[in-house]
Protein backbone atom coordinates (compact mmCIF):
# COMPACT_ATOMS: atom_id res chain seq x y z
CA UNK A 1 0.00 0.00 0.00
CA UNK A 2 0.92 3.63 -0.86
CA UNK A 3 0.37 6.54 0.66
CA UNK A 4 0.31 9.62 -1.34
CA UNK A 5 -0.10 13.58 -0.39
CA UNK A 6 -0.90 16.76 -3.15
CA UNK A 7 -0.91 19.77 -1.41
CA UNK A 8 -3.40 21.96 -3.02
CA UNK A 9 -1.56 25.08 -2.20
CA UNK A 10 0.63 24.93 -4.66
CA UNK A 11 0.91 26.44 -8.03
CA UNK A 12 0.88 23.58 -9.68
CA UNK A 13 -0.42 20.47 -7.66
CA UNK A 14 1.22 17.05 -7.51
CA UNK A 15 1.09 14.08 -5.80
CA UNK A 16 3.71 12.85 -3.77
CA UNK A 17 4.78 9.66 -1.61
CA UNK A 18 4.94 9.99 1.87
CA UNK A 19 5.94 7.08 4.26
CA UNK A 20 2.93 7.73 6.57
CA UNK A 21 0.05 10.44 6.42
CA UNK A 22 0.60 13.66 7.99
CA UNK A 23 -0.24 14.45 11.55
CA UNK A 24 -3.05 17.30 12.01
CA UNK A 25 -0.60 19.61 13.61
CA UNK A 26 1.45 19.10 9.86
CA UNK A 27 -0.94 19.77 8.29
CA UNK A 28 -2.59 23.19 9.84
CA UNK A 29 1.37 24.02 9.91
CA UNK A 30 1.08 24.16 6.08
CA UNK A 31 -1.37 26.49 6.15
CA UNK A 32 0.28 29.61 5.82
CA UNK A 33 -0.91 32.95 7.93
CA UNK A 34 -0.50 36.21 6.43
CA UNK A 35 1.57 37.42 9.28
CA UNK A 36 4.25 34.52 7.98
CA UNK A 37 5.22 35.61 5.01
CA UNK A 38 9.03 36.49 4.63
CA UNK A 39 9.58 40.19 4.79
CA UNK A 40 11.42 41.63 1.45
CA UNK A 41 13.50 44.07 2.48
CA UNK A 42 14.32 45.67 -0.78
CA UNK A 43 10.99 46.82 -0.94
CA UNK A 44 9.34 46.95 2.31
CA UNK A 45 6.47 44.64 0.92
CA UNK A 46 5.72 41.49 1.88
CA UNK A 47 7.10 39.28 -0.20
CA UNK A 48 5.12 36.49 -2.72
CA UNK A 49 2.19 37.33 -0.70
CA UNK A 50 -0.01 35.44 -3.30
CA UNK A 51 2.41 32.29 -2.74
CA UNK A 52 1.43 30.18 0.35
CA UNK A 53 3.82 27.48 0.16
CA UNK A 54 7.66 26.77 -0.29
CA UNK A 55 7.33 25.93 -4.27
CA UNK A 56 5.18 29.15 -5.24
CA UNK A 57 7.53 31.42 -3.79
CA UNK A 58 10.25 30.17 -5.71
CA UNK A 59 8.82 31.59 -8.57
CA UNK A 60 8.66 34.69 -7.27
CA UNK A 61 11.98 35.33 -5.42
CA UNK A 62 13.25 38.88 -5.71
CA UNK A 63 16.50 39.57 -8.31
CA UNK A 64 19.86 38.13 -7.41
CA UNK A 65 21.97 41.23 -6.31
CA UNK A 66 25.70 40.27 -7.83
CA UNK A 67 27.37 42.64 -5.09
CA UNK A 68 30.91 40.46 -3.87
CA UNK A 69 29.64 37.62 -6.36
CA UNK A 70 31.70 36.53 -9.62
CA UNK A 71 30.44 35.62 -12.41
CA UNK A 72 30.60 31.85 -12.04
CA UNK A 73 28.45 32.47 -9.02
CA UNK A 74 26.16 34.46 -10.51
CA UNK A 75 25.43 32.08 -13.10
CA UNK A 76 25.13 29.09 -11.04
CA UNK A 77 22.73 31.00 -8.17
CA UNK A 78 20.54 32.40 -11.28
CA UNK A 79 20.13 28.57 -12.98
CA UNK A 80 19.25 27.42 -10.19
CA UNK A 81 16.80 29.48 -9.69
CA UNK A 82 15.06 29.24 -12.85
CA UNK A 83 15.43 25.44 -12.20
CA UNK A 84 13.80 25.58 -9.06
CA UNK A 85 10.94 28.12 -10.01
CA UNK A 86 10.38 25.72 -13.32
CA UNK A 87 9.55 22.90 -10.17
CA UNK A 88 12.48 20.83 -11.28
CA UNK A 89 13.40 19.85 -7.42
CA UNK A 90 16.44 18.38 -7.97
CA UNK A 91 19.83 20.33 -9.53
CA UNK A 92 23.69 20.09 -9.15
CA UNK A 93 25.49 22.66 -9.41
CA UNK A 94 29.27 21.85 -10.83
CA UNK A 95 32.04 24.23 -10.29
CA UNK A 96 35.67 24.39 -10.69
CA UNK A 97 37.74 24.24 -8.15
CA UNK A 98 38.42 27.64 -6.19
CA UNK A 99 35.10 29.39 -8.15
CA UNK A 100 33.47 29.75 -4.39
CA UNK A 101 31.61 26.53 -4.33
CA UNK A 102 31.06 27.08 -1.07
CA UNK A 103 30.03 31.11 -0.41
CA UNK A 104 27.47 30.15 -3.71
CA UNK A 105 25.66 27.53 -1.73
CA UNK A 106 25.51 29.10 1.97
CA UNK A 107 24.20 32.40 0.19
CA UNK A 108 21.37 30.24 -1.72
CA UNK A 109 20.43 28.78 0.97
CA UNK A 110 20.16 32.16 3.11
CA UNK A 111 18.03 33.35 -0.61
CA UNK A 112 15.85 30.00 0.58
CA UNK A 113 15.33 30.87 3.97
CA UNK A 114 14.90 34.82 3.69
CA UNK A 115 12.87 34.83 0.62
CA UNK A 116 11.39 31.27 -0.12
CA UNK A 117 10.50 30.25 3.63
CA UNK A 118 12.41 27.31 4.00
CA UNK A 119 13.17 26.45 7.26
CA UNK A 120 16.34 24.95 6.80
CA UNK A 121 19.26 23.82 3.98
CA UNK A 122 21.17 21.05 3.81
CA UNK A 123 24.96 21.53 2.14
CA UNK A 124 26.75 18.42 2.31
CA UNK A 125 30.73 18.30 0.78
CA UNK A 126 32.55 15.27 0.20
CA UNK A 127 36.30 16.39 0.85
CA UNK A 128 37.80 13.55 -0.47
CA UNK A 129 38.87 13.32 -4.35
CA UNK A 130 36.61 11.18 -6.46
CA UNK A 131 39.25 9.02 -8.39
CA UNK A 132 40.87 8.38 -5.71
CA UNK A 133 37.74 6.61 -4.43
CA UNK A 134 37.25 4.56 -7.75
Amino acid sequence: METRFTNDLDPQRRSRRVFSFHRPETLAAFIPKHSEAPIDLYDGSLAAEAAPTLRGRLRTLPPLSATGLWPAQITAMTNLEKSLAQDRPRALIQMATGSGKTFTAINFIYRLIKFGGARRGLFLVDRGTWATKH
